[in-house]
């Protein structure tokens, strides 16, 4: 199987349930620091979630570069992968993460089997969780507080700062989930789905 079969299943498959609520986003290549990394498939709810896809036709050279990008960011994290990895996936990814094995069927269909569920990261990084938002929403979020205008005309990387300094992580989670889910120009592959769940972490 290459990418983008499994990823269509995925959204067809697991994902399909959540499609309908305009309260969460599922998003293809999500960008992480600014672009340093992309998330194959993000879902934004009550939770950052991500998930990792790993065919058999991909190798896993940057998959420790991925996972320190993952876990910076995300509350749960999920991997998908075919037979070939699993057993490698199992002493790479941390403990925290779920695991899903996808296979094809008899018939030609793609199944989902979860080898191990994902658990809430207690490591992601408020510095890095801010820099999913575009400058226009890190001033909106400080004109929000009152921030002088002259202070909001400085560089983004010192917003971002100001941002973290003056919200807690958990309040700043929830304003940048929210920003995201507001978002309309989105630089990245569609489909854009959004879906029922309103606060869960994804599981099977």
């Amino acid at each position: 199987m290459n990418d983008f079969e499994i990823r269509k299943n995925i959204h067809d498959k697991i994902l399909y349930k959540h499609h309908q609520n305009n309260r969460t986003l599922v998003i293809d290549e999500f960008g992480l620091n600014n672009g340093d990394c992309r998330a194959d498939i993000a879902v934004i709810n009550g939770h950052l979630c991500g998930f990792e896809i790993k065919s058999a036709n991909d190798n896993l050279n940057r998959l420790d570069r991925q996972i320190s990008f993952y876990d910076s960011v995300f509350d749960y994290s999920t991997i998908v992968v075919e037979e070939k990895h699993l057993s490698k996936i199992i002493e790479l990814v941390p403990n925290w993460w779920g695991i899903i094995l996808c296979k094809k069927g008899g018939k030609g269909d793609v199944k989902f089997t979860t080898a191990r569920k994902s658990q809430k990261n207690n490591s992601s990084n408020p510095d890095s969780i801010v820099r999913l938002l575009w400058k226009d929403e890190i001033v909106s979020i400080l004109q929000s507080k009152g921030i002088p205008e002259k202070i909001l005309k400085q560089p983004k990387y010192k917003l971002y700062s100001l941002v973290v300094s003056i919200f807690k992580k958990e309040e700043l989670n929830k304003l940048v989930r929210t920003s995201l889910k507001e978002r309309k120009n989105w630089r990245c592959h569609k489909p854009l789905f959004q879906y029922d769940d309103l606060s869960q972490p994804f599981s099977m």
